[in-house]
């Protein structure tokens, strides 16, 4: 499970929430994988992530900001 909680507040969202839903299914998947190899995310890479569940950041944002730290 990701190291932070499902934001709570209604916020205006670009996305579904059944979208939300789906992108924090798929990245706790990720993040467990990358667990399972003893790699965790920084607390700014979790907010990254955190921002394109939540629909702030699309795909390709979300590479260019991984990709520009």
């Amino acid at each position: 499970m990701l190291d932070f909680p499902m934001a709570t507040t209604a916020a205006s969202r670009a996305i579904s929430v059944s979208e939300c839903l789906l992108r924090r299914e798929a990245l706790e998947n990720a993040l467990t994988d990358l667990r399972l190899e003893g790699l965790t995310p920084t607390p700014d890479m979790q907010l990254l992530l955190e921002r394109f569940i939540n629909g702030d950041l699309n795909e390709e944002q979300l590479i260019k900001a991984v990709l520009a730290r």
